[in-house]
């Protein structure tokens, strides 16, 4: 029997063994053939989720125990973006043994550069993609997404990761057990996790119950929801989350710490614990650590969930390198559009940072991985700042302390605005706003605003003790310099060495007095009305023209840390401060960067202009700010006007009279007109040879300024447009798009939203910690869909950037400008210098680079989301002309938000001047090649970084380019070579993929030497004179080019306000002068807003200083002088303008005598006597302005004294006035001596020199503002303002002030000897200045 058997069972073991070997090759393999096997199969991973990189290696390691001998390799995003060649090496090393290749969520064209050449030399017999969107949908060697693969690697954990691993090496050919289970194991993907429990909790109930019985739930306490990836969970990589929910558990609040994976697990997750069954929300504040849209791809609903939660969303982020972050100044870079850009459309604010990546070599499988850290100083900073927005939920209104600041930043009586606002008026309604509200705050009328902002609310510059004097007398704030020094003393070593190192050992003499440092403002119940501290340009110790950085001094340190201190939110109103420019990191900011150590652990709530998303990016990123956008002025159809009207009228009379003789005589008419206007020198025309060309290109002229719009005025924070102003608005915004816009459902629409007030009503909900709406900033002219205002201000994602609309705009810009330049010069320009600004690059979506594109000879690429990928080139025989090269000059702000941009252009730029192609076709290629051959010659390592550097800016962790801070301190500077030393200094650092902040003057200078023509994007409201950006970077381009190759450089506007032109920049500006400076219509706007109104126009004519600083030649005689006629001469005008805001009258004024002084304005000597008159007179009657151009240059002063022909006791009390403004003292002619004034104390200077600056400890004045030297002005409503404007408030001229007429003959006698002195010495001197 057993005999028997023996055969059967051998056989069937045959059998079986047969059978299964040829059913399977992979089963009942010995454990040695099962090394043996794999040991010969490689696997390359490329990811760009670090935070699995952990539980990868894990998972390798779980199959190694298992017998797996398979080698895996693995490179994160991070890795291969350093460009180390060791790392690039070993990439393609791995490729090409890689049997299976894993690509997971790669998609940026950096990193593809990196994968195309290891997909070029690998064998590998697959190529999976994962989470890649459509980038690998049409490459023949990849393909579609793996959906199996992807839904295992979604599971995540060690055991997941070895069982996909193995799966791809299976279908590779490597043997597995035949019990090997590859399919996932499924994970929870929405729970709630707690480091003292032992489970994911997925309900509420349970979870609530847990955290209750183990002793964490603080009755009475709120509670905070952290929500992040299921990721960091399954890779245990939870450290920056647990982290934060300790943070918050220590200061007696309640936690919900939760991971999701998707849309649907971040749903249920918010709707299973941060709402109850009713949809109220549980929780108080919310934290997100993750990047993108809260719903995946939807910010539509994503700003819905959080709409309803209604409460302050934080969005955290982290750093994929710290070491990287810890070391760069840029801070964030490829973490900025999926952590910050795109989190801001949902509505999510304050990117606060919590940690970062650490790298860690496994010692076992000798394999890098990375996992995450927090940094302890940044999640308290996240913490206590979520905390404070919470405490605005809870705190009753009436207990709540606001700080409300507005912005003096130069110091001065004259230099109180922002941007397109008016400031008493808005700040008048807020705290009515509030006092409704329930705050404990004092009302005030506009009035009694103004009284504040020129008394105890006033910067002072050190060059004005005196005036600082006054300040304190009218009762601002004081801190005393032993509680500054206690506070500065718990500042890290390195920002005081920084503060110290410029600013000089605590205090400094910037705002001290008598041993205390000055906070200007006034306490109004429990709100602060304050300024913003001046930045301190216009001190001794700025070295503006050598320094690109300039750290904040004691005084401005010493406001921010005290408002720390006692306020529980600041608002910032209006576009914009300095504190978000301060030095630092661009993004990502650490405890060393100085706008974090200003703004703490304070809310911050910033009123921003709508159409300056750029700037207000930077306000939020940079100043964790909330921003409540409000509308730009009114706009109106500007109109022609006096001359310019009759213009039009005489040739139209010209065009319809058949009476040849009365058509010579209206055409001499005609030519008389148009010589009076300049325009003939304008528009450059000979009005004789050709008459009728002239006449046609006259009346272009005229077309383009009568239908030109302009700001009407300024806007009112709060204050919705009504009436004619409404009706001129709606039919603004339906003239940009007449073709879809022109109807009464759209107009009816619109001024819906444009009566329509939400900015009010969402700065109070900001201040009750509540959710404040997202909306798109941008100018509502071109997108009324952002109307109503109200809205917390967002860009877009830098990737879009150029879209296809700014591509046909950019590119007929581009031939526009070459075409001009070649039909005025007879060639083509072999470079063009580009201004290149974040502002006008998400206004209207990249028009700039579309243009830098053009010019080049290129096309952008697009993939199937529309962002810009790459570059086509534009074959030269199609292109039809060479290519011409570009020198791109970035904004700082550029530099911060676009570095996506950088990297494309540059490599755009570098591919363009590398092909193989004619020099005289290709003019990138022939300055490329010469200046590689020099630098090669001349032995520089970086001599091909160096040939092919093409885009510059400013000194990292730096903004703007230096000139504006130099130009306006007209003491500090005294020709233009120190301007242009100025720029080249700021400027001259080199942009590009993989290149910041390379320290390149002589480079830049180089290519300087190239550029034949300079271009703008002008695009919105915002013109060449409104602000001061124009000017410093167009302008010091302009000016560097052509010092620096001696040629008369053209300089252009790409003009896209409408209809897209190419404008010179000469016809553009005074384009700017005629419908707005000139235009008693813009003139009236202005006036009628009172105070602020009025400052606008000084600020203007500030600005047209500055052009003529930097150009001389662009701002021509006629054109001040018509500034002179209009604002000084005309007496309806001067006075009104001077009852307004007699500081800005008076800083008008002597914008004009710096210009002539200067040599950068020739006009009669009648006319400067005359100005020099006004500006004297109205110091006497209204006190000193003391900013930075008037009190601070003594100089200028003395000079003044020498034109006027006002008698002795004028200019005495004058020189009495700025004495006991600034102890120093002014020679009076034919006195006999100098005249100090009225001053006690050190510092009175001897000499007519520049002021030094220097305060001392400030107390100069005696009190003598009594003799009517620079005494508080009174301000009362103005009775003459235009009928039913309510918005215009004269300033009283001091009562105290003694009238010449009533002093002694002698007098008189010295008046007339003087007078004929001065009249003499004018003579003498005419032309020297």
């Amino acid at each position: 029997m057993r005999i028997s058997v023996i055969p059967v069972i051998l056989l069937m073991t045959i059998m079986l063994a047969g059978g299964v070997s040829a059913a399977d090759n992979s089963s009942n393999v010995t454990e040695d053939a099962i090394q043996q096997n794999s040991s010969h199969y490689s696997i390359l991973i490329i990811t760009g989720s670090t935070s699995s990189t952990k539980a990868i290696v894990e998972g390798y390691k779980l199959a190694g125990r298992d017998g797996y001998r398979f080698n895996l390799s693995m490179f994160t995003n991070d890795e291969l973006l350093r460009n180390d060649p060791q790392i690039d090496m070993a990439a393609l090393e791995a490729g090409r043994k890689a049997d299976v290749i894993l690509i997971q969520m790669i998609s940026s064209p950096n990193t593809l550069a990196k994968v195309n050449p290891i997909l070029n030399v690998t064998g590998a017999r697959k190529i999976i993609a994962i989470g890649t969107g459509n980038t690998f949908k049409d490459d023949p060697r990849v393909g579609a997404d793996n959906a199996t693969v992807k839904y295992i690697w979604d599971q995540g954990g060690p055991e997941n990761f070895r069982r996909m691993m193995l799966l791809l090496l299976r279908d590779a050919g490597m043997q597995l057990r035949n019990e090997e289970n590859v399919t996932a194991i499924p994970a929870v993907k929405s729970f709630v996790y707690h480091p003292d429990a032992g489970e994911q909790f997925t309900a509420w109930d349970r979870y609530y119950s847990w955290y209750v019985q183990s002793g964490h739930y603080r009755a009475g306490k709120p509670w905070v929801g952290i929500i992040t990836f299921d990721t960091y969970y399954r890779g245990s990589d939870m450290r920056m989350h647990t982290a934060i929910l300790e943070s918050l558990e220590r200061k007696g609040y309640n936690v919900i710490l939760g991971f999701a994976a998707d849309t649907a697990t971040k749903r249920n997750l918010i709707e299973n614990f941060f709402l109850d069954g009713n949809r109220a929300p549980r929780i108080s504040g919310l934290i997100t650590c993750m990047g993108f849209n809260l719903y995946s791809g939807d910010p539509l609903n994503s700003t819905a969930i959080l709409t309803e939660l209604d409460l302050p969303a934080i969005a955290a982020v982290y750093a994929s390198n710290l070491r990287a972050w810890n070391e760069s100044i840029a801070g964030l870079s490829s973490e900025v559009y999926w952590q910050i850009a795109l989190p801001e459309i949902d509505g999510r604010i304050e990117p606060v940072m919590i940690g970062g990546g650490v790298e860690e070599t496994d010692p076992q499988t000798g394999l890098r991985y990375t996992y995450y850290v927090p940094i302890p100083d940044r999640i308290e900073r996240l913490t206590e700042r979520l905390i404070n927005w919470i405490k605005l939920r809870e705190l009753p209104n009436a207990e709540k302390k606001i700080a409300l600041i507005y912005y003096n930043i130069g110091g001065g009586k004259d230099g109180i605005s922002a941007s397109y606002l008016n400031v008493p008026e808005s700040i008048s309604n807020i705290l009515r706003a509030l006092r409704s509200a329930g705050y404990n705050v004092e009302e005030k009328s506009t009035a009694e605003v103004i009284n504040i902002l020129l008394g105890p609310g006033l910067n002072v510059g050190s060059w004005a003790p005196g005036e600082l004097e006054k300040v304190v007398r009218a009762g601002a704030v004081t801190v005393p310099v032993s509680e500054y020094l206690n506070w500065f003393s718990l500042l890290p070593e390195t920002l005081r060495n920084n503060i110290t190192a410029t600013w000089g050992p605590a205090p400094g003499n910037v705002m001290v007095y008598n041993g205390s440092i000055v906070i200007p403002g006034v306490m109004l119940g429990n709100v602060f009305l304050g300024p913003q501290p001046m930045r301190g340009f216009g001190e001794d110790a700025a070295d503006l023209i050598h320094s690109t950085t300039l750290p904040p001094h004691h005084q401005y340190l010493a406001f921010y840390l005290w408002l720390q201190k006692n306020f529980n939110a600041v608002i910032h109103l209006g576009t914009h401060g300095t504190l978000e420019w301060l030095p630092g990191k661009s993004v990502g900011l650490s405890s060393l960067d100085w706008p974090d150590v200003m703004i703490g652990d304070l809310p911050h709530i910033y009123p921003y202009i709508v159409n300056n998303p750029g700037e207000g990016t930077q306000a939020k990123r940079r100043g964790y700010a909330v921003l409540i956008n409000h509308n730009i002025p009114p706009m109106v159809v500007s109109e022609l006007y006096g001359d310019l009207s009759e213009l039009e009228h005489k040739i139209n009379l010209y065009h319809t009279s058949e009476d040849p003789q009365r058509k010579l005589i209206i055409a001499e008419e005609i030519r008389n007109l148009t010589v009076k206007l300049d325009l003939h020198r304008e528009l450059n025309i000979d009005l004789n040879t050709s008459f009728e060309e002239a006449l046609d290109r006259i009346e272009h002229r005229l077309d383009e300024l009568s239908a030109t719009l302009i700001p009407y005025g300024l806007h009112v924070f709060g204050e919705p447009l009504s009436g004619e102003l409404l009706d001129a608005m709606v039919e603004a915004i339906v003239s940009f798009d007449p073709a879809s816009r022109n109807n009464t459902e759209f107009r009816n629409a619109v001024r819906e939203k444009l009566a329509t007030d939400q900015e009010i009503t969402n700065l109070l909900r900001a201040l009750e910690g509540r959710f404040v709406e997202p909306g798109r900033g941008a100018d509502p002219i071109r997108i009324p869909d952002l109307l109503p205002t109200g809205r917390n201000s967002y860009s877009f994602d830098p990737r879009l950037a150029p879209d296809r609309a700014a591509w046909e705009i950019g590119k007929k810009m581009a031939d526009d400008l070459i075409t001009d330049y070649l039909s005025r010069n007879g060639r083509y320009p072999e470079s063009v210098g580009v201004v290149l600004w974040a502002i006008e690059t998400m206004r209207t979506s990249g028009q700039t680079i579309a243009m830098v594109l053009r010019l080049i000879g290129a096309e952008p690429v697009w993939d199937k989301s529309g962002r810009f990928t790459g570059i086509s080139v534009t074959p030269l025989e199609v292109l039809g002309r060479p290519r011409i090269d570009v020198l791109v000059t970035i904004s700082g702000l550029f530099r911060d938000t676009f570095a996506y941009s950088i990297d494309r252009m540059d490599e755009a730029i570098r591919l363009v001047m590398k092909l193989d192609e004619p020099v005289e076709g290709n003019y990138l290629r022939k300055h490329y090649l010469a200046d590689l051959a020099n630098y090669t010659a001349r032995g520089l390592q970086a001599a091909e970084t160096l040939a092919g550097a093409r885009i510059f800016g400013s000194a990292p962790g730096s903004y703007g380019t230096g000139l504006p801070e130099v130009v306006e301190s007209t003491a500090k500077w005294d020709n233009q070579s120190q301007l242009l030393e100025t720029y080249l200094n700021h400027m001259g650092f080199i942009y590009g993929k993989d290149i910041y902040a390379i320290d390149a003057k002589e480079v830049f200078m180089k290519q300087l030497s190239n550029v034949d023509a300079t271009v703008q994007v002008r695009d919105s409201v915002y013109g060449v004179l409104d602000n001061d950006d124009v000017y410093q970077y167009l302008g010091g381009l302009t000016m560097a080019a052509r010092t620096i190759s001696g040629r008369n450089v053209a300089s252009y506007i790409a003009n896209t306000r409408f209809t897209p032109r190419m404008e010179t920049l000469a016809d553009f500006i005074a384009a700017e002068l005629r419908t707005r400076t000139y235009n008693p219509k813009w003139i009236e706007g202005m006036l009628n807003q009172g105070f602020s109104g009025a400052h606008q126009i000084s600020k203007e004519i500030g600005h047209l200083f500055g052009w003529s600083a930097v150009t001389p030649d662009l701002v021509q005689d006629w054109m001040w002088q018509k500034v002179a006629e209009t604002y000084v001469f005309d007496p309806q005008v001067s006075s009104r303008f001077k009852s307004l805001q007699p500081y800005s009258y008076a800083s008008t004024v002597s914008w004009l005598l710096e210009a002539s002084r200067r040599g950068l304005w020739s006009t009669d000597s009648a006319t400067l006597q005359r100005l020099a008159d006004e500006y004297i007179a109205a110091v006497n009657e209204y006190g000193v302005v003391c900013c930075h151009h008037t009190c601070a240059n003594m100089v200028f002063n003395s000079w003044v004294v020498k034109l006027s022909s006002l008698n002795q006791a004028a200019l005495r009390k004058f020189a009495a006035a700025m004495a006991a403004a600034t102890g120093k003292s002014i020679d009076v002619p034919g006195s006999g001596d100098s005249q100090p004034g009225s001053v006690n104390g050190d510092g009175i200077g001897e000499t007519d020199e520049p002021s030094s600056g220097s305060a001392g400890n400030a107390g100069g004045a005696s009190g003598s503002s009594s003799d009517g030297a620079g005494k508080s002005s009174e301000v009362s409503e103005n009775s003459g303002a235009s009928e039913g404007s309510g918005k215009a408030y004269e300033v009283a001229a001091s009562t105290s002030s003694t009238s010449s007429s009533t002093q002694t003959p002698i007098y008189a006698i010295i008046g007339v000897i003087s007078l004929v002195c001065l009249l003499g010495a004018g003579y003498f001197f005419q032309g020297r200045y």
